[in-house]
């Protein structure tokens, strides 16, 4: 099973999975991931904002019908409201006031554990023209699943992404977008499905 598949099907679960057709009970955002130590400079891309745009892209699929989808746009104005700052995510009381703010039932919440890009490469020259540097890359992500009635995370999983390239910024997405699909892979065996 592909991570995506997997994804789809821990989504669902994780959000509370509802038969198809049933109204969506459950209202479901994505907050701007955090990050434990600012990640490298990348033209164009700001890491904790890009994991949670990705993550958002990846939810109406997975739930199907089976929950609300709030728009990241609406996340946004709510955390504008509330004076939102990055390290309020890891407060399950700011993360409630968000939720109530945004209308959400639960919020997928997650920390960029590491994002490491080596812009020398692995010594290994590219077989191009000029024989540039091949970048390496590599990322860790903790996704979350804060549930607000409960006022805690009920479910979390860690993915990793790696690959080689030549373009920072293609490199930094891949990594990061591999390493929250392989961390909602894994939600799937750790969370029940909702009440």
């Amino acid at each position: 099973m592909g991570w995506r598949a997997a994804a789809t099907l821990a989504l669902i679960l994780a959000v509370g999975g509802f038969p198809a057709g049933a109204s969506p009970a459950r209202a479901v955002g994505v907050v701007d991931f955090y990050a434990l130590t600012p990640p490298p400079p990348v033209s164009g891309l700001v890491p904790e904002r890009f994991v949670a745009d990705e993550v958002a892209k990846m939810l109406p699929e997975a739930v199907r019908g089976g929950a609300a989808v709030i728009p990241r746009e609406t996340i946004r104005r709510a955390t504008a409201a509330l004076g939102w700052r990055a390290w309020d995510v890891l407060s399950y009381a700011r993360l409630a006031d968000l939720a109530r703010e945004a209308g959400a039932d639960r919020l997928v919440v997650g920390w960029i554990r590491r994002l490491e890009l080596d812009g020398t490469g692995p010594g290994v020259k590219a077989p191009t023209e000029g024989g540039d540097h091949i970048v390496s890359g590599s990322a860790t992500v903790l996704v979350q699943i804060f549930d607000a009635a409960e006022g805690r995370i009920v479910a979390e999983a860690q993915g990793d992404g790696s690959t080689l390239g030549q373009t920072r910024l293609l490199i930094a997405r891949q990594v990061l977008r591999d390493a929250a699909g392989g961390a909602l892979t894994k939600l799937v065996v750790k969370m029940p499905p909702a009440p």
